[in-house]
């Protein structure tokens, strides 16, 4: 009986052994930014590069150099915002590029571009459905949208706006697509929704407003887009399709972010250096946010906002200086700033 005791005690523990050694075998370390950690990708459309900042640490992870066929070619105040979007698994980052009329497609994995897709016109803003099927691009000088088929990398539809279409967001549903226009005037100025089913434009809202952003609230019930010329921050009953309310108090509304846990919106004002906080319950400003010896860039040029996976971190982009501005969510106080040695021109958050 002791010899049996024995033999089972011996086998257990070579068991145990054979499991501690499985568990702590060195594997292979791949060159992508661990995904444990939610990262800030910062677009500089001066210099043609991306720096990776981790969220966490709020220091720079990585740098990538799109070399010649980087975001834009020409400083970020000769061409607009480029924005970018990431495909939902994370594998790739989709760009615009203005000045080049293309899209640069990254590779996440190998932080090399997968590919170039030609468009005709000025592509600002990109948006990608929840699906991951499609990227959605619009065109500032054409007034157009295009549709994107990223598994093809081919352009699979060109919608007609009405004109000078910017900014996009696409609701949590991927049902709807939101996109400002920014003329302000005319009977086509405000914010179109286009059915992703069809892909064709399905509800025009005059709103007469120049918005050059827009948020989606978490459930998709609401749309908040900043109007710089009357600074105001409009609301869209996302079901009726509805101004539902006018939010005043701001100075120069430009970029705008909402919170993770759908309380709070934060709003760059362009022309007083500082970032208002919305209580999207109230739909009112509770708090402004002063960036002290920051400097925003003037009224003319779009500023960047983003705010990190847990709600904790805002960032905000500074042109003048070429710093981002890192706010903690909780005492709105800016607390530090990141000395990125280029021009933020666009803030995403990946992996």
């Amino acid at each position: 009986m002791v010899n049996k005791m024995a033999k089972i005690t011996i086998v257990a523990v070579i068991l145990v052994v054979i499991v501690i050694i499985a568990l702590t075998a060195v594997t292979p370390q791949s060159s992508k930014v661990p995904p444990s950690s939610q990262y800030l990708y910062v677009l500089s459309g001066g210099v043609n590069t991306i720096t990776i900042i981790n969220t966490t640490t709020g220091s720079i992870a990585k740098t990538i150099s799109l070399n010649d066929t980087g975001v834009s070619g020409i400083s970020q105040r000769d061409i607009g915002v480029s924005g970018g979007s990431f495909t939902p698994n994370g594998d790739y980052l989709y760009i615009a590029s203005g000045i080049n009329h293309n899209i640069i497609v990254v590779n996440t994995s190998t932080y090399q571009v997968a590919n170039i897709i030609s468009l005709v016109g000025d592509p600002q803003n990109v948006a990608i459905t929840p699906n991951g099927k499609y990227a959605y691009v619009t065109d500032f000088e054409g007034s157009t949208i295009s549709v994107i088929n990223t598994t093809t990398f081919k352009v699979v539809n060109t919608i007609v706006a009405p004109e000078f279409a910017y900014a996009i967001a696409i609701a949590p549903n991927g049902a709807d697509a939101y996109v400002t226009s920014t003329s302000g005037i005319g009977a086509s100025a405000g914010v179109y929704i286009i059915n992703t089913t069809n892909q064709t434009i399905k509800n025009l809202i005059n709103t007469e407003v120049y918005a050059s952003g827009l948020a989606i609230t978490p459930n998709g019930a609401e749309v908040y887009i900043p109007d710089s010329i009357n600074d105001t921050v409009i609301v869209l009953n996302a079901t009726t399709n509805k101004v539902a309310n006018v939010i005043s108090n701001f100075n120069f509304s430009d970029a705008i972010a909402i919170a993770p846990n759908g309380a709070y919106a934060y709003v760059v004002n362009g022309e007083n250096n500082t970032v208002s906080v919305i209580s999207l319950h109230e739909n009112t400003v509770i708090d402004t946010i002063s960036l002290g010896n920051y400097s925003l860039p003037d009224q003319y040029v779009n500023s960047a906002i983003a705010i990190n996976q847990n709600g904790t971190r805002v960032y905000v982009s500074d042109l003048r200086s070429e710093n981002l501005i890192v706010i903690n969510a909780t005492t709105n106080k800016v607390i530090k700033s990141v000395a990125l040695g280029v021009e933020p021109s666009a803030l995403i958050l990946g992996p």
